[in-house]
């Protein structure tokens, strides 16, 4: 998911940061500019490869930020997808529908759960959708009416980014039998962890993990 909680321990970690929070934004790709960069590592613009032709790395480093010496995070830009931006406090999609757009319980999925909770919704962003992700964490209100000075920014950022965008064409097919009528990871959850949600692609489904 997009809004991943972590944490940081141990003896580094100045006294009166610990037990603390932080919500500014940190992607994932930044760990890899922060951390060699604690172990006065310098980060090549294409990691350990030669290849030129790969994306160059992209990471910011978050100390300062971690550490209280700056209060905003150098990581305002998350370039989510090829047809999604969040920036700042903002996230725009751009695309003609976007499916799997419902709203699931707190506790999901569950005994009286319908497939259809979530992935029978769709919403319709040909002109762009807006959402606050701050104010709005499940990101129920589209605000794009309300902002066209900022959904035309956010667009052409994203269309701008879009020529730096980088994805491999690995694919994978799900374990589960071809008969069944349930979401795949649903069904695996059931009948292999116990009610778990777990990996359900290049499992063996006829060994139950728990119970």
């Amino acid at each position: 998911g997009i809004r991943a909680a972590a944490f940081l321990s141990g003896g580094y970690l100045p006294e009166h940061l610990r037990r603390t929070n932080l919500t500014e934004p940190i992607h994932i790709a930044d760990w890899y500019a922060t951390l060699p960069t604690l172990a006065g590592v310098e980060v090549k613009p294409h990691g350990d490869s030669e290849d030129a032709t790969l994306p160059a790395v992209d990471g910011v480093n978050v100390w300062p930020y971690i550490v209280g010496e700056v209060d905003i995070s150098p990581r305002q830009e998350i370039p989510v997808s090829y047809v999604t931006l969040i920036s700042g406090d903002y996230k725009l999609v751009w695309d003609d529908e976007i499916s799997n757009s419902g709203w699931s319980t707190q506790n999901w999925p569950n005994a009286s759960s319908h497939q259809s909770d979530v992935y029978g919704e769709s919403i319709n962003c040909t002109s762009g959708c807006l959402f606050n992700v701050k104010e709005d964490r499940s990101e129920r209100y589209d605000i794009a009416a309300q902002n066209p000075v900022r959904v035309q920014a956010m667009k052409m950022r994203l269309f701008e980014m879009r020529d730096g965008y980088y994805s491999n064409e690995e694919t994978f097919l799900p374990s589960c039998p071809d008969d069944i009528e349930m979401f795949c990871p649903c069904w695996v959850a059931q009948n292999v962890y116990g009610g778990f949600l777990g990996p359900y692609a290049e499992i063996d489904v006829n060994v139950q993990q728990f119970g």
